[in-house]
Order: structure tokens, then sequence, then C-alpha cells
């Protein structure tokens, strides 16, 4: 009986079998975990593509003069003294955090002004331009902020422009006080053409120039494209036929009718530039 009662126990726990290890096959392959679906529709243009030409037109007609910006920072750099900024031309790096002026100004950053002399196109232009990270307080409480660089160059006929950056200065013309967010240069060569390239934000309008040039020969007609953003998201684009204001719009790639862009006042802006 005590026999049969200890082959009928239990064993210890020093006596059992240890349990087997989980191995990577006794994992369940479920498959890969389906995404959800967002369903998100695809966004529709909310412009006729009359309102998309006639934006695209007042943006053009609001384009920003980078001299607007040198020529703004030149002036506030002379009413500094002799030790903030100590220079009438550049804001030195013992500055980055600020100083502020006997005459009631205050600067802050750090910038380089920029000069020289340029062959172009077998012609030689004068450089001006100033670039860097700073901001200057005024004492009406106006204030000019900026990071990139405001370039031009130019003979008097020739003329050629490279606005860069973030700029902003409360005391300046519309887009100077409403603030720029973007690259764009436009050139000017009398008797050829009127160039623009690049993006920007002006006022608020979001537009981008795609190799756009105004051939004289044209007489008002285009080359290249311009595009511009919807409220929601989207882009609309319109490519011009040659020597034409006019051509095909799409919208996200997709067509929506002919338009044509008035670049009358585009031209006025830039007339008495160079």
């Amino acid at each position: 009986m005590i026999l049969w009662l200890l082959a009928c126990a239990s064993p210890s726990v020093s006596e059992r079998a240890p349990a087997k290890a989980p191995t990577a096959l006794d994992a369940v392959d479920t498959g890969e975990v389906p995404l959800p679906d967002i369903g998100t529709p695809p966004v529709e243009p909310s412009l006729s593509a009359e309102a998309v030409a006639d934006a695209m037109g007042a943006a053009m007609g609001q384009m920003p003069n980078p001299a607007e910006a040198f020529q703004a920072y030149q002036s506030l750099m002379t009413q500094g003294d002799e030790v903030c900024p100590g220079s009438e031309q550049v804001i030195v790096d013992t500055w980055l955090y600020g100083c502020d002026a006997s005459t009631g100004y205050r600067y802050a950053g750090v910038t380089d002004w920029l000069t020289g002399e340029y062959d172009v196109m077998g012609q030689a232009l004068d450089l001006q331009g100033v670039a860097g990270d700073f901001w200057i307080d005024t004492p009406d409480g106006d204030r000019l902020e900026a990071g990139g660089n405001a370039v031009v160059l130019t003979n008097g006929s020739i003329w050629i422009g490279d606005l860069t950056g973030s700029w902003r200065y409360s005391a300046g013309s519309p887009w100077f006080a409403h603030g720029f967010s973007g690259t764009v240069a436009v050139q000017i060569l009398p008797g050829l053409m009127v160039g623009a390239e690049g993006a920007m934000d002006v006022q608020g309008t979001h537009i981008a120039m795609h190799e756009l040039t105004l051939p004289e020969i044209c007489e008002g007609g285009a080359q290249g494209g311009l595009s511009l953003r919807d409220a929601n998201g989207g882009w609309y684009r319109i490519e011009f036929e040659e020597c034409t204001a006019c051509g095909p719009l799409s919208f996200e790639g997709a067509f929506m009718n002919e338009a044509c862009v008035d670049f009358t006042p585009f031209l006025e802006r830039i007339g008495d530039w160079p």
C-alpha cells in the first residue's frame, strides 16, 4: 500500500520536468494589422478661374522690393551711437542678445553689409545689400526684424534684385508692414525682358513663379508659369502659352479652365526700380 501511495503521489518540485520555453513557432501569426480608413476627401478648388487670375495679378502687383528692405536697415543703423551698435553698417556678434543706444534705439543680432562690383552679361553692376539675422527697435515702438538677405545689382539700367528669408518692418509699406516670407528674384533687362522666379507670401497671398518671363516683344504676354495656393492647401497653376498672358489653369493637376493674368500692376510696380 505504501509503495502504491508513493507511486501515485505528485513528484516534488525538484523532481518535476522543466516547463518548455515558448518559441517563435508557438506564436500565432495574425498578419499585418489593417490601417484605419480615414477617408479624407480630395480638396476642391474654392475659387473660380477668373478669381485665381485676379489674385495672381494682384499679388504680382505687390512684388516686394529688396532695396526697400536694405534702405530701411541703412536708415535705422544711423540712429545708434558709437558703442551700440558701434557702426553704421553692421551689427557684430557682441550684440547678439541686444544693446541699448543712448538715442533710444535697440539693436540685436548679427549682420553683414554687402557691396561690390560684378560683371553680369558683360555689364559692370554695383551690388548693395544686407544679410543677417537681427532686429532693430525704435523709440516709437516700431521694429525691423529679419533673417535672410536683401540684395540689388544695378548700373542704373539693368536691375537684378533678390529677397530671401523673412522680413518685417512695422513702419514700412504694406508688404513690409505685413511681413514677407520666401525667396524671390526679379530681373529687369531694358529692351529685352522682365523675369521673376521663386515663391513668397506677400500680404497673405502665397504665390510661386516658375521661370516667369515677360519679353518686351510679347507686349504684356508671358512665358513660364504661376502658382497660387488655395486657402484649403491646394495649388492652382497656369502655364502661359508663348507670348500671351493666358493659358490652361489647373488645380492640383486637374484642368479647370483657360485663364488670363493682367501683368499691368506688376510692370507698373517695378517700372521705377532701376
